[in-house]
């Protein structure tokens, strides 16, 4: 292959690898099923750019109260903040105006001037490893509660660890061993979701 086209969370992590195993460079690209493919990255492969005549494009800033906020357009964007963004299609299938659930950041801006983005997470409350994992409240407290631990006395949260993608789980809990209970807690998720179990080992958790 001349190029491997990539998408989702995570695919910086996963960029590497996937450039060894296959020799190629990696390209990626933010999509939808609503509205196609919205930003791509280009021959500098720096953040992804977004297409002037994929949808029309607005954003709503991560730290805006809900609903007291207009969206932005693309030159109202500051570089380092998180946006979700808001599509509204073009052509082609129904016509439609909706938010996208995801968080994107402004890493950079083309030689022109445009925002280029980077996928940051979901903007919801699901987890998302790799694009492979997405862990919702649901999921973690079936898996608490076959290790005894109730509503209330945990918190779960996405943080990079040496640049991997990591499920951290702090738990309220007066178990002498918790690397035990670490384990026991990987095994439980792995059984109620078997998602979990792929995005293991494609990440290469221990």
């Amino acid at each position: 292959p001349k190029a491997i086209i990539a998408w989702g969370a995570d695919t910086s992590f996963l960029t590497p690898r996937l450039e060894a195993q296959w020799g190629a460079p990696v390209l990626q690209l933010y999509a939808s099923s609503e509205a196609g493919i919205i930003a791509m990255q280009d021959w500098q492969r720096k953040g992804l750019s977004p297409l002037a005549t994929s949808v029309f494009l607005e954003f709503l800033p991560v730290d805006s109260p809900p609903d007291t906020t207009a969206p932005l357009l693309i030159d109202e964007l500051e570089e380092g903040k998180l946006y979700e963004p808001v599509i509204t299609s073009f052509y082609g299938m129904p016509y439609l105006r909706m938010r996208q659930g995801d968080l994107l950041k402004v890493v950079g801006y083309t030689e022109q001037g445009l925002p280029q983005f980077a996928f940051h997470s979901r903007a919801d409350d699901i987890i998302d490893l790799g694009s492979i994992a997405r862990i919702n409240q649901a999921t973690l407290r079936e898996t608490l509660a076959l290790e005894g631990i109730g509503e209330g006395e945990w918190s779960a949260r996405k943080a990079y660890i040496d640049g991997r993608p990591m499920l951290c789980l702090d738990v309220n809990s007066d178990v002498k061993d918790p690397q035990t209970l670490q384990r026991r807690l990987h095994r439980a998720l792995g059984k109620v979701d078997p998602h979990y179990r792929e995005a293991s080992f494609t990440l290469g958790y221990p």
